[in-house]
Formats: structure tokens, sequence, C-alpha cells
């Protein structure tokens, strides 16, 4: 049978209409990446499956790295729950889980998101203080070496509109930190991407949000803390080199600035948390052995920074848990993930040592 050149170009323009339409509704329906943030994708459902789990206190499969999945985990579940001490932290963090903590310590949530730093932190907590009473709530703090920046950069495929939203929140309250709203072109790109709609069609396969039945990307727990997969992770020495030089050459300088210009983050984030009724605690996270050792042969930065934490919690009466030398509690390399990434069993050499009442 014959077919004319003119039905052959109208076979091909419906074709091409029909994958021009399929790619940005199928990236939009499923959206494993929580960019468009709407109810009716898969990924959203998925989510919220999880976090029904976690309420039944029935740990779930932990999903492949994704900082946007986490986000949102963490704000549906946390609006559920009323803990009487709450983490606010990131991957450094999250592995942090109630035995840790000595016997008597009151019921902890653990809120650290996986990536998600200064823009993480501030959004949990704006989230929290929307759905909880604050008062006598006990807030754990991570403060990292670079708690002295002096503005939030909130980008597109860092974090979706959610987040967005409340770090903007946050910062009209504080004229001193500054705020870079979400390019919404990005956005645009992510619904029409055939690289997005690949992943979207990966993310299909994956069991994440189910009850956990093995560790194959690890586990999250109904207190939120994470367990890393039961593999042992060899610190190859190029990595440790890495982490030290780059934490030497982000923050070699940060000795020339002093008092308040610092941080305005730290005294901030203190000042809101205090305002809300709430109780603050600094949290410091180790560093690997090797990490910590070879930054200080080219930097004082960590204990610079430490040092500047502890002053400041001092003046203000705040608790300080844990240190970024890992010398202090003993800490070698098989507590360690990585450079900079603690084991679970780490914290509690760390956390057991002090005793937190409201």
């Amino acid at each position: 049978m014959f077919i004319s050149s003119k039905k052959w170009l109208k076979i091909f323009f419906i074709i091409t209409i029909f994958f021009t339409l399929l790619v940005p509704i199928y990236n939009y329906l499923i959206d494993y990446n929580a960019i468009f943030d709407h109810k009716f994708s898969q990924s959203y459902r998925a989510v919220s499956q999880g976090a029904q789990l976690l309420t039944k206190g029935i740990s779930i499969q932990r999903p492949p790295y994704n900082r946007n999945q986490f986000f949102l985990l963490t704000d549906l579940y946390s609006s559920t729950q009323t803990p009487e001490i709450l983490i606010l932290g990131t991957s450094r963090t999250f592995t942090i889980s109630q035995n840790d903590f000595h016997e008597e310590t009151p019921r902890i949530l653990n809120a650290s998101i996986n990536g998600g730093n200064f823009p993480g932190i501030v959004a949990t907590w704006q989230s929290f203080k929307k759905t909880h009473q604050t008062e006598d709530l006990i807030v754990i703090v991570e403060i990292s070496p670079d708690a002295h920046k002096h503005a939030f950069a909130v980008e597109f495929g860092s974090f979706n509109p959610r987040v967005d939203a409340l770090v903007k929140e946050f910062t009209a309250e504080y004229p001193e930190l500054t705020f870079t709203p979400v390019n919404q072109i990005l956005k645009k790109n992510h619904l029409f991407s055939l690289d997005y709609f690949l992943k979207n069609i990966l993310a299909e396969w994956t069991n994440a949000f189910t009850p956990a039945t093995s560790d194959v990307y690890g586990i999250i727990k109904p207190d939120g803390s994470n367990r890393y997969p039961q593999f042992t992770m060899d610190i190859i020495n190029a990595e440790k080199q890495k982490n030290a030089d780059l934490l030497t050459e982000k923050f070699q300088k940060v000795g020339q600035m002093q008092g308040d210009h610092m941080s305005p983050f730290l005294s901030i984030i203190t000042e809101d948390i205090i305002a809300s009724g709430a109780t603050p605690i600094f949290l410091l996270p180790p560093y690997h052995p090797s990490t910590y050792d070879d930054t200080l042969e080219k930097s004082n930065i960590l204990v610079f920074t430490e040092n500047w934490v502890r002053e400041f919690a001092e003046q203000h009466d705040i608790m300080v848990l844990g240190s970024y030398n890992p010398h202090m509690f003993h800490l070698t390399d098989e507590f360690f993930l990585d450079g900079n990434h603690t084991f679970e069993n780490a914290w509690g050499k760390i956390l057991n040592t002090y005793r937190i009442s409201k």
C-alpha cells in the first residue's frame, strides 16, 4: 500500500505532537524530584505514604539521594509529631537516633535534611513553627564551619518551591539575611526536559517510602533518623584530602572576620528559637580524623570556629553538644562513612555523655 508524502508528513507531525505533549505531562505527573510540589504527582503520593507509615511506627526504605523528597517527607511527617526535642541539621546529623542519647532524654524527632544546609534548617524550622506550639521545646541546631555566611542561595535543582517560600518568609523578618528566589525558568525547563523524563521513568521502579525490608539504600526510622546501608566504605586518601582542601580553601579567610559580623545566621536562628519560647542547643558534628588533622595543618578554621561558637553559646547561656574534633570522643576511621559523615554508632559515643532535660 502506497502512502503519499503528505500522509507521511501528517503521521510525523502527529507522532511529534504526541511525544511533545507526553514529556511535560509525564514529568508533571511523576515529578520524582518534587519540583512542581503538587499532591497529584506519583512522587508526592509515595512520600505521603512513607510519612503515614512512620506515623504508625513503621520504618521505611530510604530513597536514593533526593533532598527535595527528604524535605517533603520531613515536612509531612513532622507536622503529625509532638517531640520534646527537635533536631535541625543536614546529612552530617541525620543518623542521630533516640538510642544515642541518655535513657532519660525526652522524646526526639530528627528533622535533619540530607543536603539541606542552611535553607533546609530554616525551612524545616519555619514550617514546624506553623503547626506546633513551641513553648518548652528543645531545638538542637547543627552549626557547621560556614556558619558565618551572610546570605541564602536557594537554587532550583537544590530545593522545591515549598522550601523557597518558607525561606522567603524567614528572611523577610531579618533584613541581615538576603534571599535569592527560585528561577522559574528552570522550573519550566524541568517540565520539558528529556533528562528529567528518563529520571522519572527510573524513579517508578524504586521501592522507596515502603515498609523497610532491606538496606540497599538505607532505612528511615520513626524517630526521623536515617541508617546507612550496611556496608563498609573505605576512606580513600584522595577523598580525605579533598575534604580538607575544600574546607581550607573555603574558610581560610574566616579568621579575618570578627564578632557579630561573622555570623548573622547564628545570632538570628538563636533569636528566633528563643522568641518562639523554645530552648536552643548547638551541635558541632565531628570530622573524620584525617580530614580534621589535614585541615589543621593548613588552617585553624575548625578550632577558630568552634571556639567562637562556644564563646557565643557561653554568652547566651546555650548548651553545646559535640565537637569538630573527633579525637575528643576517641572517634577513629570505622566511625565514619567518609571524610565528614559519621555512621550512627558514633553518635552514641558523643551524645550519651550529655544530660538533656526540659
